[in-house]
């Protein structure tokens, strides 16, 4: 399935928009331990799209939040400050 048509793919851009206005977001865990599989299985495809960077290092014990937003290339410590 191409990673546009996973309307779930939106979660990890939602999160870092709520967290750089300082808004606290709450992602379903169990939703982002789903999603973060399905884009390391598919990582080739994620990767190919060129709409996301290299992923950002996270300790291996971080949230499932954590981690797929950092696997997408995005920081999630970010907050727009």
């Amino acid at each position: 399935m191409p990673l546009d048509d996973w309307p779930e793919s939106g979660s990890a851009v939602r999160h870092a928009r709520a967290r750089s206005i300082g808004v606290d977001p709450h992602l379903d865990t169990e939703l982002c331990e789903v999603a973060y599989d399905f884009v390391r299985q598919n990582s080739e495809q994620v990767r190919s799209s060129g709409m996301l960077g290299s992923a950002v290092p996270v300790p291996h014990n971080a949230e499932a939040a954590t981690q797929l937003i950092a696997f997408l290339g995005r920081d999630p410590g970010w907050t727009g400050r």
